[in-house]
């Protein structure tokens, strides 16, 4: 492989890691947003939709994509707030400290909610393999 190529696939992570952090951003500044225009927000009912999440990912038994964390949400009948609710799911979940991001809007539990997930695995319907040493 020549140097340029190793440029490419260098450049090629950074541009991922970067659409990783818009996403990320954009789901702070949902949040915020909506926690801002509403004056007598019940703090608990974040709680509870962590808790929520905690269920949801011991049942997968592995880390999942923070849609399809949200999905298991609506089904389950619990409202996200915001714009973009999905991505207020990450958000939240990057709120939380019993929440690990495994990078590329990946999330699984904490050591000591659940047996920790392998360096490398296949990270449920969407497919992908996550390298974990390089999120």
């Amino acid at each position: 492989m020549s140097h340029i190529d190793h440029l490419r696939d260098d450049l090629a992570t950074v541009e991922e890691r970067i659409d990783y952090l818009k996403e990320r951003a954009q789901g702070f500044r949902e949040v915020i947003a909506y926690y801002e225009g509403q004056p007598d927000v019940d703090a608990s009912a974040g709680q509870r939709l962590a808790d929520t999440m905690v269920s949801i990912l011991t049942a997968a038994g592995q880390p999942l994509h923070y849609r399809d964390i949200y999905e298991q949400l609506v089904q389950r009948g619990r409202p996200v707030p915001g714009l973009n609710p999905a991505r207020n799911t990450g958000a939240h979940l990057s709120l939380d400290r019993r929440f690990l991001s495994y990078g590329q809007g990946v999330w699984g539990l904490a050591a000591g909610q659940q047996a920790a997930p392998q360096p490398t695995m296949n990270c449920g319907a969407r497919g992908k393999e996550v390298d974990h040493a390089h999120p």
